[in-house]
């Protein structure tokens, strides 16, 4: 089994090392030859989100049905732009980790500063997950074995709509690569790996999470089988780019929910609870 190549160039101004961001689980090049893709995608475009303005891209409920009516409602073959890129000849695209995105992160539930979510709090504008976007109905998949934690909705305008989180451990896998330091990207000369993570997959579609598959705690999943879909407006928390937003965790949630972002003030912290998901999704930039 081989890692799903990404025939696309990336531009220098987007590149940046792998090994430059903690890697508190060890996870390895040979561990992720062995990882199913979260999302087949072909050709994505990588998308700088650094200036696009959240108002621009999410759609209040009371225009939702218009929008559906206008754009095709949950058709996979919708011609759309993705947080305001064309997307005419990239039907897939990627957002960055560790990107600072002050202007689309700008409503309400971004900048609250009396709650946090699992200890972060104040104005959350540093995403600490990839978002991988396609058509609406894209699959999206687990990438190894691994038990549901919590499923749900989370309803607020700009949230994750239909979130899964799923319990992943590692041993296995180390074990069966023969994954060690030496082979590690981001060698610390420490063996006392972290086997377990969770992983958040949000803005997913309805139809699979709650009617189909119908996710409970404790219910296992396989590698590669389908975890959801990707979620229209009216599932994905009102977003009207169809994505994923794909996120690891080194600690359990207290919930179906994960702080997609950070304040700058508390990146640091942020960067190591919430490692770089490219160490499961490969250099796909």
């Amino acid at each position: 089994m081989s890692i799903t190549k990404y025939d696309f160039d990336v531009p220098s101004e987007f590149a940046g090392p792998l090994e430059a961001y903690p890697n508190p689980l060890g996870i390895t090049p040979s561990m992720r030859q062995v990882f199913h893709p979260v999302v087949k995608m072909f050709n994505p475009q990588i998308i700088d989100l650094t200036q696009t303005t959240g108002t621009s891209q999410l759609i209040l409920p009371q225009d939702q049905d218009d929008f559906e009516r206008k754009h095709g409602k949950r058709s996979i073959s919708r011609k759309r732009t993705l947080f305001g890129f064309s997307l005419s000849t990239n039907k897939y695209a990627i957002g960055k980790y560790d990107e600072n995105r002050a202007h689309l992160y700008s409503s309400e539930l971004f900048q609250d500063e009396e709650n946090d979510i699992d200890g972060f709090d104040g104005a959350r504008t540093i995403h600490i997950g990839v978002d991988l976007g396609g058509p609406v109905g894209s699959k999206v998949f687990s990438f190894w074995h691994g038990v549901i934690h919590s499923s749900g909705y989370n309803p607020d305008l700009g949230d994750y709509g239909h979130v899964v989180v799923v319990e992943y451990d590692l041993e296995d896998i180390r074990k069966k690569t023969h994954s060690d330091v030496g082979d590690n990207d981001n060698d610390t000369g420490s063996s006392s790996y972290q086997n377990k993570v969770w992983c958040l997959y949000g803005h997913l579609d309805k139809k699979t999470v709650m009617e189909h598959k119908r996710w409970k705690t404790g219910d296992k999943v396989k590698r590669g089988e389908l975890i959801g879909r990707m979620g229209d407006v009216r599932d994905n928390g009102g977003w009207q780019a169809p994505h994923v937003h794909f996120q690891l965790s080194i600690y359990p949630p207290a919930s179906h929910d994960m702080p997609g972002a950070v304040s700058p003030l508390q990146r640091p912290e942020g960067l190591v609870q919430y490692p770089d998901p490219r160490l499961v999704l490969g250099e796909i930039y």
